[in-house]
């Protein structure tokens, strides 16, 4: 397949997160693609008492009831860790300590694409109060496979079933 013509379709005055409406031809089809800005999103896996934390999304939220590990979007001017510790503490009402990073996980889902960068953490403080979340438990770690997880989620649940195994 040949690429004819890829031409961007959108005023340079769109908003921030707004879908990139392009026109894509390719041997005398055409087609409109929605391209999506890539978020960058932080997430903690949380370790406490050989448990992790995860969370169940609220049915309001994008991507209701599946699971996920807690984190957020960076803000601009923020560091990863940052941006990390202040999610938890915002959404989870924890302290946590960074300690190392897992794979980075890019995903495309069909309204919005992501950069997800996973860091294994420690609870080192805070009590936990559910802010956004329809709940969070802490789970064994060779429970992790049994949940509905984000599919950007996946990849990071299966690097830590091989790292922990």
């Amino acid at each position: 397949m040949k690429i004819l013509n890829f031409r961007n379709m959108v005023s340079p005055n769109i908003p921030s997160g707004a879908p990139r409406i392009c026109l894509l031809r390719v041997a005398g089809y055409s087609k409109f693609l929605y391209l999506y800005p890539m978020l960058h999103v932080t997430c903690a896996i949380i370790e406490h008492k050989n448990k992790i934390l995860v969370c169940q999304r609220s049915q309001r939220m994008k991507l209701p009831l599946k699971w996920e590990f807690p984190g957020g979007k960076v803000e601009t001017g923020e560091s990863k860790e940052d941006c990390l510790k202040r999610e938890i503490q915002e959404e989870l009402g924890l302290e946590i300590e960074v300690r190392s990073t897992l794979t980075p996980v890019e995903h495309r889902y069909p309204e919005f694409s992501l950069c997800l960068y996973p860091f294994l953490c420690k609870w080192t403080g805070g009590s936990l109060a559910i802010a956004e979340h329809a709940q969070a438990i802490w789970v064994n770690k060779c429970e992790l496979k049994n949940y509905d997880w984000a599919e950007a989620d996946v990849p990071i649940v299966n690097e830590i079933m091989q790292l922990w195994s």
